[in-house]
């Protein structure tokens, strides 16, 4: 990406001699120095990077999934912390490599119907306008809207439950209702775009892609505040989180920390950039608020698995099946949330895609995942414990 910045210029001389190559004085000689490469340096942290990878290689091991995607970021800057895909391959002997797809970086040149991760954009679009009573109720199950029936993934529901409920046990019929009932299509499209999923983040990395939403049609519309029918990038659901995360501000993804100049000594930082303010401060809090007790909730709560003893994490399960829908072994899992909710330093996705266990929801294989890179990167900064992190 940067390779023109960091090459530099090779130097020259130019000069006359004699048959024996001794440099004859001439008024023409030319001499051009060198010229060095700038150096950057990287938002990466290469121990947060040995985390992921660790924690990644357990999990692939275990599911033998297709391929797996980790993108942990800085919320409040999106400097992005780490990052990595498998299967991978060995830099040094990259040639040795049979299968070319092992070079794609699926965190920005792959889309996918992200399922219930996307349920965030919804909650938070809702809580803004005042639409979500947590203390509400309604019947869970099943759902007629859009020309089509929705179910939950527990098809005869949990009978009549509070809203706050169905957010725990993420229960499409809630999403259905507060998206394409409550909301409607103009504010839920404008939400889903204010949140960066009409465009690329702009991250300095080649090769970025632009996911798309199908958003004509009612029996689509009807989809989407549950992550159907609408495709994105993993990098773009990472600025998404960060947002709820940082107090309601999308920001560009950076990788690159500071740029330095050998030749003049100049050091260029790169300064943290907002696109816009999405959601209010007070939105986010509330968001993050209940979307701790999707985490703190051993008994309801689907993203129980990333419960971190002492510290408060917030999160969302994600579960999607793939293509045309007939096959539901073929499925992408996912994990996305950040900690600790009052303070929120790190914001962490996890993709599995096609796990080799029929029925493995987001929750079991890659919630895990996220707790283990999240408590080992905690523990390294050494950030403290706190009592109010306490399951419910």
């Amino acid at each position: 990406m940067f390779d023109d910045e960091l090459k530099g210029v090779d130097g020259f001389a130019k000069y006359k001699s004699d048959k024996k190559g001794v440099k004859i004085p001439s008024a023409d000689e030319v001499y051009q120095p060198a010229k060095n490469g700038k150096n950057f340096m990287l938002t990466i942290d290469d121990t947060i990077q040995y985390y992921i990878q660790d924690a990644m290689q357990e999990a692939y091991d275990q599911f033998q999934p297709v391929s797996m995607t980790v993108i942990a970021a800085d919320p409040n800057t999106m400097e992005i912390l780490g990052m990595a895909n498998m299967p991978t391959f060995d830099p040094n002997i990259y040639w040795e490599t049979e299968d070319y797809g092992n070079f794609y970086n699926h965190a920005i040149r792959s889309t996918y119907e992200p399922g219930s991760t996307f349920k965030i954009v919804t909650l938070a679009s809702a809580i803004q306008e005042n639409l979500f009573d947590p203390g509400a109720w309604y019947v869970s199950g099943s759902i007629r809207a859009g020309g089509r029936t929705h179910w939950d993934i527990k098809r005869d529901g949990w009978g009549t439950i509070t809203y706050l409920e169905g957010v725990k046990r993420s229960s499409n019929v809630a999403f259905v209702k507060l998206g394409y009932e409550m909301l409607g299509k103009e504010r839920l499209k404008n939400y889903i775009n204010l949140f960066g999923f009409s465009e690329k983040t702009g991250i300095d990395l080649p090769g970025e892609v632009l996911g798309r939403m199908n958003m004509e049609r009612d029996i689509d519309i009807s989809t989407v505040p549950y992550g159907y029918a609408v495709s994105v990038t993993p990098i773009q659901q990472l600025a998404a989180i960060s947002a709820v995360a940082n107090g309601g501000k999308l920001m560009k993804p950076q990788i690159i920390k500071e740029k330095q100049d050998p030749n003049t000594g100049k050091v260029e930082k790169v300064q943290p950039k907002v696109i816009r303010q999405v959601i209010s401060p007070e939105t986010a809090k509330e968001t993050g608020k209940y979307l701790e007790q999707v985490v703190a909730d051993q008994d309801k709560g689907t993203g129980k698995y990333a419960y971190i003893d002492g510290y408060r994490v917030a999160g969302k399960t994600g579960t999607a099946v793939k293509g045309d829908y007939s096959d539901r072994s073929k499925r992408i899992v996912s994990f996305i949330g950040y900690a600790p909710v009052d303070d929120p330093k790190i914001a962490v996705l996890v993709i599995i895609d096609e796990p080799n266990e029929r029925d493995i929801g987001g929750g079991r294989a890659a919630a895990p995942v996220f707790k283990k890179i999240v408590s080992q990167t905690l523990k390294y900064w050494g950030v403290p414990k706190t009592d109010a992190a306490k399951k419910k």
